[in-house]
């Protein structure tokens, strides 16, 4: 892969000739940190690593990044802390080939964007050509990616079947008419499997440049059935060879199915099968037919949308409906000439490249239209098992090619599962949600009818924003829609630092601001205030208006009551903001704590933690953290009052529920990574 640059950070992908440790895993994802020299593609250095295990932050309608570095075959991250350039690229004597082609997609990449600075665009237009001549996606900022999302076109932009399978029947259509006039008996007898081959290796040409990525094994795969096919000279049926190919690409990659773009091609392939099965294509309509298709593909799509995005989007299969023959048809076809025009007349390339990136540009401008008229997302909360198996039902039904007097019935079943909200909570329940963000801490309170989010994790200064990669997505899971109140206990990046983007998000949200940090936007948390909502109960118990202290000790303490039970939020209060509650005779024992400043020493004095005696104490702390949070002096402490203590570094996303009577088991204690083991994640820990 290409590495990608921010300013003060370089990521990429380290393929390990030799190692100084034996148990070093041959693919390393890393970052590199005021870099001396960006690393290039096709490079080869000699590094000195910190690694650990592939890991990551687990939450409901979040990203699973540890299933994407086990399906890229990743076997460890790290970040670098020495590098020293070895040689120029290709100079790997036993990858030769391979670092040629990397070296290879490296100049060109860089010729294709060599003259783009400052475009008007932002880079749109030279970040499209690139990615559909070789398969890289680094140029697009996260407002392009957003764009595509909406359109429903991201698919598109990624080098796939559709396009390796493009060039192969574009090499077979020119070829195929010179082969039947070759005077050459055999030649011409043989037109249909040779102008295949070469079509085959056009393609596999085409793979190369765009990295071997998996979705262009998986084409390639299935390209070979078809050229075997026609080898034999035997008819083999559509539904015979999608199944034929699926078999191979399961042998060629197992872990395949893992991946989005596995379902969605071959979900897509077989609807249109389906599609020509019921219709035969033979109508004299065909721009009807055309759109019954894209109808059908839609329908057949939607539960792999549902399940691995949690979005139905209305607008795609219209857009799609002329964006997929534009760019299979004009765009793909003319980028892929025009660039071997480039090499052939180099001296013309300049002109050659300024009119693929116009080209580009208009496909970009079309898209950006089409948003600014219209948009059609339907976001979907985390659907139970029942209603995921409702919906493949449905689907699998509608599919059959038959017609049938329930398919409008299936239609509503699709349409009530896309409805379908979690239930309300009763009066007097609420659940507290605390979120694997790293280091840091974001917790969502919900009541009946209300919600409060306490904080909204860390941001960086290289683009990762956990509001944006977490909260919001866990937001939707859960089904919220907007919350009331953003409470943000103080003004530290690792509490605060999504406050904008959520603020972004719900125009108009109230926002209660403790600590120092004038930055913020929102009122003064302070002791005193309280409200209820749904027979729930929120009181803010520190810090009196007038007092000043440091940030951490002027964090917004909460307490949350209801008839089941009780829950204290503490921020990062250390232990002289501890003195002062006990000081002040607040009533602190609770059923649950969120443990004081992610379980440092600096918090967690005894008296303080006899004085709120939980059942449960919960700890915000990002795996393998440097400070070694939580300490293990405090997580003593809390055991030793009768506390089960847990981690997000360990039991990831944490939810807790609170009944509505105490007589109701008031305390459900739910642990994600517990609750949803994957082969490819680290184990959950607990303490």
């Amino acid at each position: 892969e290409f590495p990608t640059h921010a300013p003060a950070r370089s990521v990429f992908a380290f393929a390990v000739e030799a190692s100084a440790a034996a148990d070093v895993p041959g693919r390393l994802r890393l970052s590199w940190y005021d870099p001396e020299r960006r690393p290039q593609i096709g490079e080869r250095w000699r590094l000195v690593v910190r690694l650990k295990r592939p890991s990551g932050s687990l939450n409901p309608g979040g990203f699973d990044f540890e299933r994407w570095l086990f399906v890229n075959g990743f076997g460890a991250t790290g970040y670098v802390r020495e590098a020293e350039l070895l040689n120029t690229p290709g100079a790997a004597p036993n990858r030769a080939w391979r670092a040629g082609v990397q070296g290879v997609r490296g100049a060109l990449a860089a010729r294709l964007g060599a003259s783009d600075r400052g475009a008007a665009d932002g880079g749109a237009a030279t970040a499209l050509l690139q990615a559909l001549v070789l398969g890289t996606r680094h140029g697009f900022a996260d407002r392009h990616w957003e764009l595509l999302r909406r359109t429903g076109t991201s698919h598109l932009v990624a080098i796939s079947g559709l396009h390796v399978g493009l060039v192969a029947v574009l090499v077979l259509g020119l070829l195929r008419p010179v082969l039947v006039r070759v005077s050459a008996h055999w030649v011409a007898e043989r037109a249909w499997p040779l102008a295949g081959s070469f079509g085959f290796i056009a393609a596999s040409v085409y793979a190369a440049l765009a990295g071997f990525t998996l979705p262009t094994q998986r084409a390639l795969v299935m390209l070979a059935v078809g050229v075997a096919a026609l080898w034999m000279n035997r008819r083999v049926g559509t539904g015979a060879a999608l199944a034929v190919a699926l078999v191979l690409v399961l042998l060629w990659d197992a872990s395949a199915p893992l991946s989005p773009g596995f379902w969605l091609s071959f979900v897509a392939v077989a609807s249109l099968i389906q599609v020509a099965r019921v219709r035969r294509l033979r109508s004299r309509h065909p721009a009807l037919e055309l759109l019954r298709a894209q109808w059908r593909i839609g329908i057949g799509l939607l539960p792999c949308l549902a399940i691995f995005f949690g979005v139905v989007n209305g607008l795609a299969p219209w857009v799609n409906l002329i964006a997929i023959p534009w760019f299979s048809l004009v765009l793909v076809p003319a980028v892929l000439i025009g660039v071997l025009l480039v090499v052939v007349l180099p001296g013309d390339g300049e002109r050659i490249l300024e009119l693929l990136r116009t080209l580009c540009g208009l496909t970009w401008s079309g898209l950006e239209w089409v948003d600014a008229r219209v948009q059609l997302l339907w976001p979907l909360p985390e659907l139970p098992v029942a209603l995921v198996g409702v919906m493949l039902t449905a689907v699998g039904l509608l599919a059959l090619p038959i017609r049938h007097q329930g398919r409008w019935l299936l239609l509503t079943a699709l349409v009530g599962v896309c409805l379908w909200r979690p239930p309300a909570l009763p009066v007097g329940a609420f659940t507290v949600h605390l979120w694997d963000v790293g280091q840091g801490l974001a917790m969502l309170i919900r009541t009946r009818h209300h919600a409060v989010v306490y904080d909204t994790g860390p941001s960086s200064p290289y683009g990762f924003s956990a509001a944006q990669a977490i909260v919001l997505p866990a937001l939707q899971a859960r089904g919220v829609k907007a919350p009331d109140l953003l409470i943000l206990s103080h003004g530290d990046n690792d509490h605060a630092g999504g406050a904008a983007v959520l603020q972004d998000a719900f125009a108009g949200i109230g926002v209660l601001v403790g600590g120092t940090h004038g930055a913020l936007r929102g009122r003064r948390c302070h002791s005193g205030q309280r409200w209820r909502w749904d027979e729930v109960e929120f009181r803010v118990l520190y810090p009196p208006l007038a007092l000043k202290d440091s940030s951490n000790n002027l964090s917004c303490v909460l307490r949350v009551d209801g008839p089941g039970g009780s829950v204290l939020l503490t921020g990062d209060i250390e232990r002289r903001g501890e003195r002062r509650l006990l000081n002040a005779g607040e009533q602190l024992a609770a059923d649950v704590v969120v443990v004081p400043h992610h379980g440092s020493n600096s918090s967690s004095s005894a008296a303080f933690v006899k004085a709120v005696a939980p059942s449960v104490a919960l700890v915000a702390a990002g795996y393998g953290n440097r400070w070694g949070f939580p300490k293990a002096a405090v997580v003593k402490r809390w055991q030793a009052e009768g506390a089960r203590l847990v981690s997000t570094d360990g039991a990831g996303a944490i939810e807790i529920s609170i009944a509505a009577k105490k007589s109701d088991l008031a305390t459900r204690v739910t642990l994600f990574r517990a609750d949803n083991p994957r082969y490819w994640r680290r184990r959950p820990s607990s303490w």
